[in-house]
């Protein structure tokens, strides 16, 4: 049900939604007005499939949080997330530790900072993103 309103919080951690799962979720968020947690951890979901989250996020009005932990993001895919972070005027806590985040994208994702004032947690938490 796409706006049950006792569904506030959505956990599928280790689910391994894939691109085609991921294309489900998205259409799923598109108009839901009370999800405001998902947690996506060991998701199988490519780059592609973050890209379609990304553009989600940009539009989404009631997501407060986002986990990502586990998923093999790369740069591609986090530097949409980013840029759909610049936009997103609801999130508080976007989590992407334990992925594949190199120094490039963690300096865009830093960035995020400057401009989104009320994301007040950004995790990257082990990710390969050295000291710059």
């Amino acid at each position: 049900r796409r706006n049950d309103p006792t569904l506030i919080e959505l956990n599928l951690m280790n689910k391994y939604l894939g691109d085609e799962g991921m294309f489900e979720l998205v259409a799923a968020l598109e108009g839901n007005m009370v999800l405001k947690e998902i947690f996506l951890w060991q998701s199988a979901v490519s780059t592609k499939g973050f890209i379609m989250l990304a553009d989600a996020l940009k539009i989404n009005t009631t997501l407060t949080a986002v986990h990502l932990s586990r998923n093999n993001i790369d740069t591609a895919g986090a530097v949409a997330l980013a840029h759909a972070l610049k936009v997103n005027s609801t999130l508080i806590e976007f989590n992407i530790g334990r992925n594949s985040i190199g120094p490039e994208a963690a300096v865009v994702l830093a960035d995020v900072l400057r401009v989104n004032t009320r994301l007040t947690v950004l995790n990257m938490l082990q990710n390969d993103i050295g000291t710059a």
